[in-house]
């Protein structure tokens, strides 16, 4: 029984990768994005070999804010999870006070 997908933003993360591997090993569709998404092909053979799911790759910048909605417009299938790997580290207190200051790079 398929289960969805799974959206890893941030792929070439470590952590995330492993995150990205328990789940598909659960059965979900693993959607990689990360900026120079094609640097990623051997982990989607590995997985999609590995697990016997669908893995795709896409194209994501997390600094370009204009680009998210047509990213996610742009997926396969809206995935049931999304994991996050990629972001700013700005001031946390600061960032919760002030939207501006959490998107400035």
């Amino acid at each position: 029984m398929k289960k969805g997908a799974v959206l890893v933003l941030g792929a070439r993360s470590d952590i995330v990768m492993t995150v990205a591997h328990r789940l598909a090993k659960e059965g979900y569709d693993i959607q990689l994005a990360a900026r120079n998404a094609e640097s990623l092909t051997a982990d989607r053979s590995d997985i999609a070999l590995r697990y016997h799911v669908e893995v795709s790759l896409h194209e994501f910048d997390a600094l370009d804010f204009g680009s998210h909605a047509a990213f996610v417009d742009a997926l396969p299938e809206l995935p049931r999870i999304a994991v996050c790997a990629a972001g700013y580290m700005g001031n946390q207190e600061e960032s919760e006070r002030d939207a501006h200051a959490a998107t400035m790079v």
